[in-house]
């Protein structure tokens, strides 16, 4: 028996290397398995892995699953991307959406962008490992084109001020005194970041790599006292 598995998995291999075929095979799940393993060895970034396991846990292995990798064809990979944008809308996402707090019904253009990418760089690592020939092309849907961008909602200056005056009692509130040094530290600093982000309109990444000598205040004339 062990010899008559020899002789089939010989004729096997013989028959993909004069066919130019993939001498490995592995179902897509096992295969991203390996790259993660092989990526922490290398040493990829946590914040990089954790890109990968996010994409890869949920929507690939969804997808492609048990699927043989060497098998798929750049159609497999332009139906997954329609699948993907339709995920959270018409596919399997609809039964866990309320398990999830932080979704977008429709990936961004950005977001979709960044998987491609993604997903390519796993490709060309399996290629380069043997497990495919030739590294599939996945394409962008043709979306339609609108002429007028949505804006995400803002504060009314109304709001804007309850937010401001409320941070400001809370910085110099009843409880203040019986705070310790690290929460009065977290409410100031908290305070600080929502009045310069609106001030300034900067964006989250930007108010996170801002440094205090980068700041300057200024007295406003309403707030200077009387002569």
């Amino acid at each position: 028996e062990a010899k008559a598995h020899a002789d089939n998995l010989y004729e096997s291999l013989l028959w993909k290397s004069k066919n130019d075929l993939p001498l490995k095979s592995g179902r897509f799940n096992k295969v991203f398995q390996e790259f993660i393993n092989a990526m922490k060895v290398k040493g990829m970034s946590s914040h990089r892995l954790k890109v990968f396991l996010s994409f890869g846990t949920r929507y690939w292995a969804d997808f492609f699953g048990q699927k043989h990798l060497e098998r798929l064809r750049d159609s497999d990979f332009e139906e997954y991307v329609i699948w993907r944008e339709n995920y959270w809308t018409s596919g399997p996402g609809v039964e866990v959406a309320h398990l999830v707090g932080n979704h977008a019904k429709k990936p961004s253009r950005n977001t979709m962008r960044m998987e491609r990418q993604t997903l390519t760089q796993f490709l060309k690592w399996a290629h380069r490992m043997d497990y495919i020939r030739v590294v599939p092309e996945i394409k962008a849907p043709k979306r339609e084109q609108r002429f007028e961008r949505e804006r995400r909602p803002s504060f009314t200056r109304k709001e804007f001020k309850r937010l401001a005056n409320y941070l400001a009692n809370w910085t110099k509130g009843k409880d203040w005194d019986q705070l310790n040094k690290q929460h009065k530290h977290q409410r100031m600093m908290l305070r600080h970041a929502v009045l310069i982000a609106a001030h300034t309109g900067l964006r989250p990444q930007e108010l996170r790599a801002l440094k205090w000598y980068q700041v300057e205040h200024e007295e406003s004339e309403k707030s200077k006292s009387p002569k």
